[in-house]
């Protein structure tokens, strides 16, 4: 299940997800960003990702086609932010840091027993 909110009143124009975007839900949300009209907004589109609970594959595409477009996207929770992160900064930032640079080379513990 999933609700969209479309605010023009808002300074700038929020788009509102609550629920899953799963399944046809990620139809359902492409059809409604596409019909807004561009004229409509002021200044740019905001997708308001905080009450979303659950995001598929095809959902992730839907949003990474979004921000390509201008949408700019937010959220709150830690997982929220680690899929925005990767969407706006690509797959690296999905990735920790000493994965980033070759791997685990160079990382070193030390052990101790007690």
């Amino acid at each position: 299940m999933m609700k969209i909110t479309f605010c023009t009143e808002c300074e700038p124009a929020v788009l509102k997800l609550e629920g899953r975007l799963a399944g046809p839900w990620v139809d359902e949300l492409e059809k409604t960003w596409r019909s807004i009209n561009p004229a409509s907004i002021t200044s740019h589109l905001v997708l308001d990702l905080c009450e979303a609970t659950f995001v598929d594959a095809d959902g992730r595409e839907l949003l990474a086609e979004m921000h390509e477009a201008g949408v700019e996207l937010i959220g709150d929770g830690i997982m929220t932010q680690f899929m925005i992160d990767g969407i706006k900064y690509g797959r690296n930032a999905n990735k920790p840091k000493s994965l980033q640079a070759g791997g685990l080379r160079g990382i070193t513990a030390k052990l101790t027993t007690t």
